[in-house]
């Protein structure tokens, strides 16, 4: 009896000890953290590779950030949440915190209002050069830099038309944009002027 019940407390505790080292760090723990950043309780690297905090990020060498509104979603489609940010900024900027797990470092990416569009929750979001020319893409982290995934592009002007990078039809790029344009859009949170 005693050695049946030492085997089964060994093995709960071999469970355990596997549980524990086979889970990865959850997404609570990764929210927390690029919630902290945003909060500047910890620092992140800007594109400039300086661990700065997030309050010290300037769009231009007069306009520091401000949080408007955030949402947490999977932009890189890795199974972890990146923070974005919407800006109080006039032109609207958009700050994208992605927490690197081979470095344990927050990094952080400014995006203009006509580069990222309409952020959906499989990460595709739409970007505009001109009324004539828009594209829909997705990010990728590569070196803890930022880098763009055509999906589809426009110029309405030469008549010229793609998705994934093969030329189409004017028909078939407006079928993937109807499409697209169903696809859901992530939920924004609203800072309120007590939590800034």
């Amino acid at each position: 009896m005693k050695k049946n019940l030492v085997y089964i407390i060994a093995g709960v505790i071999l469970v355990a000890l596997i549980v524990i080292v086979l889970i990865p760090k959850d997404y609570e723990n990764t929210g927390n953290i690029l919630s902290d950043v945003m909060n500047n309780k910890i620092t992140l690297v800007n594109e400039e590779n300086k661990s700065v905090l997030f309050k010290d990020l300037k769009l231009n060498e007069e306009e520091t950030i401000e949080v408007g509104e955030y949402a947490y979603t999977d932009v890189d489609n890795d199974g972890d949440n990146e923070l974005v940010i919407l800006t109080t900024a006039y032109s609207g900027e958009y700050v994208i915190l992605h927490y690197n797990k081979t470095d344990e470092k927050v990094y952080g990416y400014v995006l203009s209002s006509r580069a990222f569009k309409d952020l959906k929750t499989d990460g595709s979001f739409e970007s505009s050069g001109s009324a004539y020319e828009t594209e829909v893409n997705k990010i990728k982290f590569n070196d803890n830099k930022i880098e763009y995934v055509n999906l589809s592009s426009s110029d309405y002007r030469n008549n010229k038309f793609t998705i994934n990078n093969k030329a189409v039809s004017k028909e078939e790029f407006e079928s993937f944009i109807n499409d697209w344009n169903k696809k859901e859009s992530v939920t924004w949170t609203i800072v309120k002027e007590s939590e800034k």
